[in-house]
């Protein structure tokens, strides 16, 4: 993909080719954390919430993230599988903005990812009772400390509550910065999250 020829609108682009291609370069040269995405949820109130996740995982579908879905944000797109997320990247001047819906990934996916990460974050996330009132700070180093000994030298099991979730888009927007607010615009909608074709327009900043 041609950088200038993607802001002209005469030329189709496939959003998720596009997404990537922002994030190859976003891993090269920026110097946040480049995977690390706004999150929005809302309960079953329409009240929402938002927090900063770490984006996991891209595939033909969506985009992966995982969480406990004890905590209020798991309520929240158990009760209503709907979520939104932005990634802003400030050296680049761009972000990509995306909402679309919740849905689960496989146990098997959910496993393989869990037992990659280090053994004091499997044990962590065994242990968090994610959004729930703790007493004291001391209380779940503790917990942590007993959870390492019942498990040591033995594989740690991955929660039930603590899984892979995808954000299946319907909308995917890119967005970069120009001089004197000239902003580049380029939106991606479809009408449902089943069917492959999007439709791309640019828009005014």
């Amino acid at each position: 993909m041609q950088e200038q020829d993607f802001w002209d609108n005469s030329i189709s682009f496939d959003p998720f080719s596009v997404f990537g291609t922002w994030m190859r370069k976003a891993e090269k040269e920026a110097e946040e954390p480049f995977d690390a995405a706004a999150v929005a949820s809302a309960d079953i109130n329409g009240r929402p919430s938002v927090r900063i996740m770490l984006l996991k995982g891209i595939d033909d579908k969506g985009f992966i993230f995982f969480t406990n879905f004890e905590s209020n944000k798991g309520s929240d797109f158990i009760k209503n599988p709907e979520a939104a997320f932005d990634l802003y990247w400030k050296k680049l001047g761009r972000q990509i903005r995306v909402n679309g819906v919740v849905e689960d990934i496989s146990n098997d996916d959910s496993d393989e990812y869990f037992h990659s990460r280090p053994r004091g974050s499997q044990i962590a996330s065994l242990v968090s009772k994610q959004s729930k009132e703790l007493s004291n700070r001391q209380q779940f180093i503790d917990e942590i400390s007993a959870m390492e000994q019942k498990y040591e030298g033995q594989a740690i099991p991955r929660p039930a509550h603590w899984h892979g979730f995808r954000i299946v888009p319907r909308y995917i927007e890119f967005f970069e910065e120009g001089e004197y607010r000239m902003h580049r615009r380029r939106i991606f909608t479809r009408e449902n999250v089943d069917i492959s074709h999007w439709d791309s327009k640019l828009f005014y900043p």
